[in-house]
Protein backbone atom coordinates (compact mmCIF):
# COMPACT_ATOMS: atom_id res chain seq x y z
CA UNK A 1 0.00 0.00 0.00
CA UNK A 2 1.62 3.14 -1.31
CA UNK A 3 2.26 5.99 1.73
CA UNK A 4 0.24 9.05 1.33
CA UNK A 5 2.00 11.97 2.31
CA UNK A 6 0.99 14.67 4.92
CA UNK A 7 -0.41 17.10 2.42
CA UNK A 8 -2.50 14.96 0.62
CA UNK A 9 -3.81 13.66 3.54
CA UNK A 10 -4.58 17.32 4.78
CA UNK A 11 -6.17 18.12 1.69
CA UNK A 12 -8.15 14.82 2.01
CA UNK A 13 -9.18 15.92 5.56
CA UNK A 14 -10.34 19.49 4.61
CA UNK A 15 -12.23 18.67 1.45
CA UNK A 16 -14.20 16.03 3.73
CA UNK A 17 -15.76 19.15 5.47
CA UNK A 18 -16.82 21.13 2.49
CA UNK A 19 -20.08 19.82 0.57
CA UNK A 20 -21.17 21.74 -2.46
CA UNK A 21 -24.71 23.79 -1.66
CA UNK A 22 -27.57 22.83 -3.82
CA UNK A 23 -27.65 25.19 -7.08
CA UNK A 24 -31.03 26.49 -7.44
CA UNK A 25 -32.31 26.16 -11.19
CA UNK A 26 -35.66 26.18 -13.11
CA UNK A 27 -36.06 22.51 -12.23
CA UNK A 28 -36.12 23.28 -8.69
CA UNK A 29 -39.02 25.43 -8.66
CA UNK A 30 -42.22 24.35 -7.49
CA UNK A 31 -45.15 24.31 -10.12
CA UNK A 32 -48.33 26.11 -9.93
CA UNK A 33 -50.20 28.01 -12.82
CA UNK A 34 -52.65 31.00 -12.25
CA UNK A 35 -54.75 32.50 -15.40
CA UNK A 36 -55.03 36.29 -15.41
CA UNK A 37 -57.93 38.12 -16.78
CA UNK A 38 -58.64 41.67 -15.98
CA UNK A 39 -62.34 42.34 -15.41
CA UNK A 40 -64.42 46.31 -14.99
CA UNK A 41 -60.55 47.46 -13.88
CA UNK A 42 -60.27 44.32 -11.56
CA UNK A 43 -57.82 41.91 -11.77
CA UNK A 44 -59.05 37.87 -11.49
CA UNK A 45 -56.39 35.31 -10.33
CA UNK A 46 -57.87 32.06 -11.19
CA UNK A 47 -55.37 29.03 -9.28
CA UNK A 48 -55.06 26.70 -12.39
CA UNK A 49 -52.75 24.40 -9.74
CA UNK A 50 -50.54 25.14 -6.88
CA UNK A 51 -52.41 27.35 -4.53
CA UNK A 52 -54.33 26.85 -1.88
CA UNK A 53 -56.82 30.10 -3.07
CA UNK A 54 -59.06 29.28 -5.97
CA UNK A 55 -60.06 32.98 -6.79
CA UNK A 56 -58.49 36.25 -5.82
CA UNK A 57 -59.73 39.45 -6.97
CA UNK A 58 -57.91 42.75 -6.11
CA UNK A 59 -58.04 46.62 -8.17
CA UNK A 60 -55.90 46.17 -11.50
CA UNK A 61 -53.87 49.44 -10.34
CA UNK A 62 -53.22 48.11 -7.07
CA UNK A 63 -49.33 47.12 -6.52
CA UNK A 64 -49.22 43.76 -4.59
CA UNK A 65 -46.82 40.90 -3.57
CA UNK A 66 -48.31 37.35 -4.27
CA UNK A 67 -47.51 33.77 -2.78
CA UNK A 68 -49.36 30.25 -2.69
CA UNK A 69 -51.68 31.15 -0.35
CA UNK A 70 -52.80 35.24 -1.79
CA UNK A 71 -51.52 38.21 -1.15
CA UNK A 72 -48.53 39.42 1.51
CA UNK A 73 -47.34 41.94 3.03
CA UNK A 74 -43.52 41.66 3.49
CA UNK A 75 -43.08 44.62 5.51
CA UNK A 76 -45.40 43.80 7.81
CA UNK A 77 -44.56 39.84 7.82
CA UNK A 78 -40.68 39.32 6.58
CA UNK A 79 -40.67 35.68 7.66
CA UNK A 80 -43.15 35.52 4.74
CA UNK A 81 -40.38 35.21 2.49
CA UNK A 82 -39.00 32.16 4.09
CA UNK A 83 -42.52 30.48 4.79
CA UNK A 84 -43.60 31.31 0.77
CA UNK A 85 -42.92 28.34 -1.67
CA UNK A 86 -42.85 31.75 -4.14
CA UNK A 87 -43.68 34.79 -4.21
CA UNK A 88 -44.28 37.48 -7.03
CA UNK A 89 -44.82 41.42 -7.07
CA UNK A 90 -47.65 42.64 -9.50
CA UNK A 91 -47.54 46.19 -10.58
CA UNK A 92 -49.88 48.00 -13.70
CA UNK A 93 -48.83 51.38 -15.11
CA UNK A 94 -51.74 52.37 -17.62
CA UNK A 95 -52.62 48.64 -19.63
CA UNK A 96 -48.89 47.67 -19.22
CA UNK A 97 -48.41 44.53 -16.51
CA UNK A 98 -44.90 44.17 -14.54
CA UNK A 99 -44.24 40.93 -12.65
CA UNK A 100 -41.52 40.83 -10.88
CA UNK A 101 -40.26 37.35 -9.00
CA UNK A 102 -38.73 37.17 -5.80
CA UNK A 103 -38.78 33.49 -4.75
CA UNK A 104 -39.21 30.25 -6.96
CA UNK A 105 -39.06 31.46 -10.17
CA UNK A 106 -37.72 30.56 -13.07
CA UNK A 107 -37.83 34.45 -14.47
CA UNK A 108 -37.13 37.47 -12.70
CA UNK A 109 -39.10 40.23 -14.81
CA UNK A 110 -42.11 40.07 -17.07
CA UNK A 111 -44.09 42.60 -18.96
CA UNK A 112 -47.45 41.81 -20.75
CA UNK A 113 -50.19 44.51 -21.82
CA UNK A 114 -54.09 43.86 -20.63
CA UNK A 115 -54.90 43.39 -23.94
CA UNK A 116 -58.76 41.87 -23.18
CA UNK A 117 -57.63 38.01 -23.00
CA UNK A 118 -56.58 36.34 -20.20
CA UNK A 119 -52.75 34.93 -19.66
CA UNK A 120 -51.75 31.74 -18.23
CA UNK A 121 -48.74 32.33 -15.37
CA UNK A 122 -46.48 29.50 -14.03
CA UNK A 123 -43.27 29.29 -12.66
CA UNK A 124 -41.29 29.39 -15.88
CA UNK A 125 -43.49 32.78 -16.94
CA UNK A 126 -46.47 33.35 -19.27
CA UNK A 127 -47.49 30.57 -21.74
Amino acid sequence: MPMLGFNTLALSFLMSFFRPSPVTTPEATLPFELRITFKNNKVELDNQQGCTFSLLVFKANRQVVLNQSGMVNLEAEPKAVDDSRFLFRYTKQGKTIYLTGIKGMAWKTLTFQEDGKPHVLDQNGLK
